[in-house]
């Protein structure tokens, strides 16, 4: 994902995919909408414990940077294999590395 929070490429390839096999509007939406929330909850997550992560490093805070960088493993390990989004049926799979 990129910085600028532009949904990934291959999730827009499979929504115009999903349109073009002339699904529900409301589908599309609906899976579009899924995605945004999944790429935004990410990339708000990832943010709060870098930041926590470099507060730590100022403060020199040893105990509190492992603990930090911990938990940023296990997010990482959540989001490695990407998401998917589902609606009636319809599958998007998001990738976010």
């Amino acid at each position: 994902m990129s910085q600028h929070f532009a949904m990934e490429r291959q999730a827009l390839r499979q929504l115009r995919k999903l349109r073009v096999e002339k699904r529900p509007e409301s589908v599309l939406q609906s899976l579009y909408a899924q995605a945004i929330l999944e790429y935004a909850i990410f990339a708000y997550r990832k943010k709060e414990i870098d930041e926590a992560i470099d507060q730590a490093l100022e403060k020199r805070d040893q105990d509190a940077f492992m603990s930090l960088t911990n938990k940023r493993q296990v997010f990482i390990d959540e989001y490695k294999n990407g998401k998917i989004v589902e609606e009636q049926g319809h599958k998007l799979q998001l990738l976010f590395f």
